[in-house]
């Protein structure tokens, strides 16, 4: 458990008890800091952008998976985290007087969807670039690609970029992408995500790896949703009582509730059905 978990917990002990502690933990569209139950998935990602810490970029690669499967919240998480890596190894590169380090590369999400136009495209890859914000207006795809290569010119370690929602509607086909990933200065690679299996995606005859998600089984979605219940329902509302006994008083209550929305099969001590064994 981290200082900021046991802070908050010191803090729902003071005044008037909420069921909800926290709405992004059960919003479905929020994504956690760390996704449960992918741990092999970021050993994977890891392995393949294990050049960044040597202060090298990775080859092109592709993430891959069915709707829902976790692909863009392990994404963003590793990303975020890899970026602040970055951006400490830097800083400390900028003010030590010892012999430098490798510089890893920096790293920016991109969410295609809705991006039709080259310069939405490398638009949003300047904005990942810079710390200020970039107009929208009065300035052109040229001016914004020559902002880029005088920005990454100037980097020693390149960017990696992570272009999620591949294939989906409304975004670039995998040819308009190519083109596009040209247009980037040479010191850029990029980790693909989309749902297409590699062997119907062209993109991937540019990259060196592919990486699949496999889809969550049920078991794995009980423990997401336990996980998010417990970040951000109040203690008493997501605690389940210790199996055999009968859930009782007010304790009780929303557990129950909650164990009635899952599947028989998932509930804990709950029988499947007539061929399920005895219990003994």
């Amino acid at each position: 458990m981290d200082l900021n978990e046991r802070i908050r917990r010191r803090r729902r002990r003071v005044g008037v008890q909420q069921l909800v502690q926290d709405y992004s933990a059960l919003s479905p569209v929020a994504h956690m800091v760390e996704p449960s139950g992918r741990g092999p998935v970021f050993e994977r990602l890891l392995d393949h952008l294990e050049p960044v810490f040597d202060g090298q970029l990775p080859p092109n690669g592709y993430l891959y998976g069915p709707s829902g499967s976790g692909k863009s919240a392990i994404v963003t998480s590793l990303f975020e985290h890899l970026e602040q890596f970055s951006a400490k190894s830097q800083s400390m590169i900028h003010t030590s007087t010892r012999s430098a380090s490798p510089t890893p590369p920096s790293f920016v999400y991109i969410d295609l969807r809705g991006i039709t136009t080259e310069f939405r495209f490398y638009h949003e890859v300047l904005d990942g670039c810079v710390d200020e914000q970039v107009p929208h207006h009065g300035v052109s795809t040229d001016g914004i690609q020559d902002q880029l290569r005088d920005i990454l010119g100037a980097s020693r370690a390149g960017v990696v970029i992570g272009v999620d929602h591949v294939g989906e509607p409304d975004t670039p086909d995998a040819e308009a992408l190519v083109e596009l990933f040209a247009g980037l200065p040479s010191n850029v690679t990029w980790l693909a995500v989309g749902q297409t299996p590699p062997n119907r995606l062209t993109l991937t005859e540019y990259t060196a790896r592919s990486i699949r998600v496999e889809g969550y089984q049920r078991q794995m979605l009980v423990d997401v949703v336990m996980s998010r219940a417990s970040k951000g329902l109040a203690g008493q509302a997501s605690t389940t009582p210790s199996l055999g006994k009968s859930p009782t008083g007010p304790r009780a209550t929303h557990t129950t509730r909650w164990r009635r929305c899952l599947p028989p099969s998932t509930v804990p001590g709950k029988p499947t059905g007539p061929t399920s064994p005895s219990p003994t």
